[in-house]
């Protein structure tokens, strides 16, 4: 209950003390008009001007600012109840329009105040008004054209340090009241109102030129004001625009040459992506499909990402409407963006974003159409790269990334003193299996085998597709005997395959020749495959489906552990006999 009481009272008391202000200045014959009487063409002016002056904050904050410079002169010639109320209006008039069309600094979100704040702020300056006011009205009771410029200062000075303390202590004291006070609120309130003197300076000015001169002139100098504080709020607005734009369109350019370097990696092209559209846009869900058949699926490569922000494959399932969130919110379904993703007319996928309509920022969704180009772009190259690295029918790496990779291997092995085993395999009888049953048989029988590669790769070993018929595997850290049973395991894994042809059961086998290094000296990386490629030559020679380790001067190991020799092989030479 005290609570509760607390916050009654923090919402009430200053509405009341300033609608009680506002009665007795009414009807308090001292504090009306002096001039003439409040009439409403020159109320309206005073409050359009008081609000046009308004609108430059470039301190930010939330106060009249400039606009005071009209107080002077209302205080003067209205009375102290029609300047309060019109400063009031003007106050209320500025924030809303604020809200709608607010500008600052480039990494602040746009300001958004309810209707609650708004009347606070009003209220507020209704207060201060009223408080200045009567000091204004008390140190000057008789105004007229023989006043002196000393005895204006003199008031001024007064009436803006009254317009100054009552500015920082009512908030504060609201503040105290919901206990929501925080250190370093007084300067954030504090700053706004230099802008405030500056505006009582400028209509001390004006009141004495209204004084001296006429009414309309002072009129006049008030309208060039507030017309330069409207140019310096539009221009300010204009520079703010312009250096988030630019912000944006470099970030969206950062974000081009991250996609493209991750793409160079197939698994990291989605995740790189996602990420980059979750910097520029807030979104439910994500979907990326690509039409693409080499990404590994006869429909292309889809992923999806849901609230979570985890990258799942297969399609998005967004629910029928976006959660719901606190507060009274009508309910609305998703807003779907749905782009194709294009380069010179081709067509490479689609992006797909579920954006709930009531977080979407819809300024932001050009610098996302803005980024598209680059997407497809680092699509395209990711595509282009994957086509050079992987064998278009098996999948595989190609012999241009097998290549690259050796040589890696090969120069780590150098470097490290570590070891390195190559497999070369060949399918056997693979030409008459083309003759007999045609090449689409054959293209089955390479893609089994491909499979089973695939299957027994592990974060080192890299499998792929030599050339023709025949395989490559590297084996890096592993020596001749651990290369001999990896043999063994994909020899007789293609061995049990059964390919169903029509009219028959197709068996397939394979000849193995291995290859290590340092245990056979190799000059380079091309030499370990010559040696490797040496012993599949005598794997076939003895009868196929065998896989055979070279040891060297054309000796050969089994899986069984037994060496075999090649007797057409050169022999080394006999050492030199130095005594018969």
């Amino acid at each position: 209950m005290a609570e509760g009481g607390r916050r009654i009272a923090a919402a009430l008391w200053l509405p009341a003390l300033a609608a009680l202000g506002v009665v007795v200045a009414a009807r308090t014959p001292a504090l009306s008009p002096r001039g003439f009487q409040a009439e409403t063409p020159v109320l309206i002016a005073a409050v359009a001007l008081a609000l046009l002056a308004s609108l430059h904050r470039p301190l930010q904050g939330s106060t009249l600012g400039l606009g005071t410079l009209v107080l002077p002169i209302a205080l003067d010639r209205l009375g102290l109840a029609t300047t309060a109320l019109g400063a009031g209006f003007a106050q209320l008039s500025a924030d809303a329009l604020h809200s709608r069309i607010a500008y600052g600094r480039p990494e602040l979100p746009p300001e958004r105040r309810g209707p609650a704040r708004l009347l606070e702020n009003a209220v507020q300056t209704v207060s201060v008004v009223l408080l200045a006011g009567l000091a204004w009205r008390l140190l000057l009771p008789e105004l007229g054209d023989q006043a002196e410029p000393g005895q204006l200062i003199q008031a001024g000075l007064v009436v803006v340090a009254v317009h100054v303390v009552a500015s920082l202590l009512l908030p504060l004291a609201v503040a105290q009241l919901r206990q929501s006070l925080r250190p370093g609120q007084w300067g954030d309130l504090a700053r706004p109102l230099l802008l405030d003197c500056a505006g009582w300076a400028i209509g001390l000015c004006l009141l004495w030129t209204a004084l001296k001169v006429g009414l309309a002139a002072a009129g006049l100098l008030a309208l060039a004001f507030s017309l330069l504080a409207v140019e310096a709020f539009r221009n300010a607005r204009q520079s703010a625009s312009s250096r988030k734009l630019a912000i944006d369109l470099e970030e969206v350019s950062r974000a081009a040459e991250r996609v493209a370097v991750m793409s160079q990696e197939d698994r990291l092209l989605p995740a790189s992506i996602l990420a980059e559209c979750g910097k520029i846009l807030t979104f439910g869900w994500f979907e990326l499909a690509l039409d693409d058949r080499s990404w590994g699926s006869p429909s292309g490569a889809i992923w999806n990402a849901g609230p979570d922000g985890q990258l799942h494959e297969g399609r998005a399932s967004p629910s029928r409407n976006p959660p719901a969130i606190s507060g009274v919110h009508r309910r609305q379904r998703w807003h779907l963006l749905n782009y194709p993703l294009t380069t010179k007319g081709r067509r490479l996928g689609t992006l797909r974003l579920w954006c709930d309509p009531r977080s979407l920022d819809r300024a932001q969704v050009p610098l996302l159409e803005a980024l598209l180009p680059q997407l497809a772009s680092s699509i395209e190259r990711a595509q282009l790269d994957r086509q050079a690295r992987l064998d278009p029918l098996t999948g595989l790496p190609a012999r241009r990334l097998l290549d690259q990779r050796l040589r890696e291997a090969y120069d780590r092995c150098l470097e490290l003193g570590s070891s390195l085993a190559v497999l070369l395999l060949d399918l056997d009888h693979f030409k008459s299996v083309n003759d007999t049953y045609g090449h689409p048989v054959g293209d089955q029988a390479l893609v089994a085998v491909a499979q089973v590669l695939a299957g027994r790769s592990d974060g080192r070993a890299l499998g792929g597709r030599w050339g023709g018929e025949e395989f490559l595997v590297l084996l890096p850290g592993l020596d001749g005997a651990g290369a001999l049973r990896v043999a063994e395991r994909i020899r007789g894994t293609v061995e049990a395959l059964r390919l169903e042809v029509p009219g028959t059961v197709l068996s397939l086998t394979l000849s193995i020749g291995i290859a290590a290094f340092p245990e056979t000296y190799a000059t380079g990386p091309e030499n370990l495959v010559e040696l490797a490629d040496v012993a599949l030559y005598e794997a076939k020679r003895r009868g196929r489906n065998l896989g055979l380790l070279n040891l060297g001067l054309g000796r050969f190991r089994t899986t069984a552990g037994e060496v075999v020799v090649d007797p057409d092989a050169p022999r080394a030479p006999e050492p030199p006999r130095l005594f018969a």
